[in-house]
């Protein structure tokens, strides 16, 4: 709990000189409970700021997940970690940008929640909040090496065929890494059996049986026994059937063709990785986790929270990119500034801000050409 004297983070001012004389958790939580129920409005003002004619051409649409390292969260639930941490309840974030990467929607679901069960209520946004019509709205991305295309000649759905061919040159190495794990099991296995006469062939045969399915391999591997020795077979066919597909992807779109070429509709595809950005930079520079609340609402504004920290990360990026400046350098930057209040006779008082030291003026001055500076 906070109390007292406490002060503005990263300042020695006390916190009166903001009008708040005191505050301590539960004012936190009010907050975000506040910012929970004004979200669809706030998102609305913002969505018409970065389209003043209240339309937008593209959507993009991603989901993540974040893991918790309690138990009592009122969305938390077991489902598919994308953050590699077993035995973890998570909730699941879905995260709606415009073509250029702006963030403009962010909802959280069950940590149960299958992605395309989350796609749904982005429609209904899309139609009823963010213009509507015909819009198209991309989800996953991939790298092409070539393009391919069918039409289904009865619904006029079109599948975009593209091969990504870093990923198709990585699946046969990790293919052999799976093989030799399972050489590995069943050597193991074996040396076991020799040790252990009362030890059951089918209780070792299972066990290497059970990763193989594990490693999503029975279609071309299995185990077989002579005795009291376990044999690995490949079904050198089916292995080889399997790199056909390395790599390969579909991309489905009800876009007709005279609109969207299978070329456009693959680049939008790639816009993706504004999202995947925008995913990583929550979960790395802004903290979207831990979370430290249970309450679903207190939840969703903390997500939201997150969300328009990287809205402003993004306009902090616009503004300074004539600058080469990243937002963190900027912000290290504008740290160095200060300014100085001059009080005479306790009845005037000026306040100076000191010229930037000539290292940091180039910079700045590109910014403010017709102030000389900051």
């Amino acid at each position: 709990m906070i109390r007292g004297p406490t002060v503005v983070a990263g300042t020695d001012l006390p916190l009166t000189c903001v009008g708040l004389d005191a505050f301590d958790a539960d004012d936190l939580y009010l907050n975000l409970e506040w910012l929970y129920e004004h979200q669809t409005e706030i998102e609305n003002r913002l969505f018409r700021r970065r389209h003043p004619d209240g339309k937008a051409p593209l959507f993009l649409y991603d989901v993540t997940s974040s893991y918790l390292e309690g138990t009592d969260n009122e969305l938390a639930a077991f489902g598919y970690n994308r953050d590699g941490k077993q035995g973890k309840r998570q909730i699941v974030i879905g995260l709606l940008c415009d073509e250029a990467g702006w963030p403009l929607s962010v909802e959280v679901f069950d940590g149960n929640t299958a992605d395309t069960t989350t796609f749904a209520s982005q429609i209904r946004k899309v139609a009823t909040r963010f213009g509507g019509g015909d819009v198209t709205l991309m989800g996953d991305r991939g790298i092409e090496e070539r393009l391919a295309e069918v039409t289904d000649a009865e619904d006029g759905v079109r599948y975009v065929l593209r091969r990504n061919p870093l990923q198709a040159a990585e699946l046969p190495a990790g293919r052999q890494e799976k093989l030799e794990t399972i050489q590995q099991l069943l050597a193991e296995q074996n040396t076991y059996l020799t040790e252990h006469p009362r030890a059951t062939v089918a209780a070792a045969s299972g066990c290497v049986q059970r990763k193989i399915t594990q490693l999503r391999l029975s279609g071309c591997l299995s185990v077989a026994h002579a005795e009291r020795t376990l044999t690995l077979t490949r079904d050198e066919t089916a292995w080889q059937e399997l790199s056909k597909l390395d790599g390969c992807y579909c991309l489905k779109t009800d876009v007709p063709a005279a609109q969207a070429a299978k070329e456009l509709v693959h680049e939008r595809y790639k816009d993706l990785a504004e999202v995947e950005w925008a995913f990583r930079t929550s979960k790395s520079t802004l903290e979207v986790r831990p979370i430290f609340v249970r309450k679903e609402s207190r939840t969703r504004g903390h997500v939201f929270v997150v969300m328009l920290a990287y809205y402003l990360l993004k306009e902090l990026a616009h503004c300074w990119r004539e600058l080469e400046l990243t937002p963190r350098e900027g912000v290290q930057e504008l740290a160095t500034l200060c300014m100085t209040e001059v009080t005479i006779k306790n009845q005037t008082t000026i306040n100076q801000v000191p010229t930037p030291r000539e290292m940091r003026v180039g910079r700045w001055a590109k910014s403010w050409p017709a102030a000389g500076g900051p």
